[in-house]
């Protein structure tokens, strides 16, 4: 790549296939390293999300019975400040140790999901992306990728224990009106540092 355009950032996705288990949560690790002949140029961009694509034990409160692949027949959802720990703790084990090296960036390629239709009695759903957002806007984070514009876009986990297919997006299915709810949740993102204006848009008075 860099041998056709050597200004280009290469956006390295993914995790590797071996567990890491903390305590009884067990969870995919970001594998590292990779070297490019280009210093600079490097940008780690894994996954974070939340229930909606696969309800994960660190979520709730232990005990959960069920699997990811078919959702959790027996759950509790937990206080905030248990979740917002799980959340720091397993972002920061699977790939927020990389803000302390200073050669790399971290923008999370992919996290979002539901929101406004959550169906947990607790928001579980919601309170995972808003504690997901407040990881991001810490020192080392260069921002990310909300899943997705599209309102059509489909997800199996309105809840932990309710497997069906529903859509949701940033744009209400007639691909005009907002979302709002979850543009305001989204709009916390406006606190990232150095934050600018996307190139190809121009500022008009």
């Amino acid at each position: 790549m860099h041998a056709g355009c050597k200004n280009w950032l290469a956006f390295v996705e993914g995790s590797a296939s071996t567990l890491h288990t903390v305590g009884t949560m067990t969870y995919f690790d970001w594998w590292v390293p990779i070297n490019l002949n280009t210093a600079n140029k490097l940008v780690w961009s894994p996954h974070y999300y939340t229930t909606t694509v696969t309800p994960q034990p660190y979520f709730y409160a232990p005990g959960v019975i069920g699997s990811a692949a078919n959702g959790f027949t027996s759950y509790v959802e937990l206080d905030d400040a248990t979740l917002k720990a799980n959340i720091h703790t397993t972002m920061e084990d699977m790939f927020g140790y990389l803000r302390k090296k200073q050669q790399y960036a971290i923008v999370v390629g992919e996290f979002g999901g539901l929101y406004a239709k959550d169906e947990h009695k607790q928001f579980t759903i919601r309170r995972t992306l808003d504690f997901t957002i407040q990881e991001l806007l810490q020192d080392g984070y260069s921002g990310g990728y909300v899943w997705s514009l599209n309102p059509e876009s489909s997800y199996e986990f309105p809840s932990a224990g309710h497997k069906v297919s529903t859509t949701e997006g940033l744009l209400q299915d007639d691909w005009l009106t907002l979302n709002k709810l979850y543009m305001d949740a989204m709009s916390k993102m406006d606190q990232l540092p150095n934050l600018r204006p996307f190139p190809c848009f121009q500022k008009t008075n």
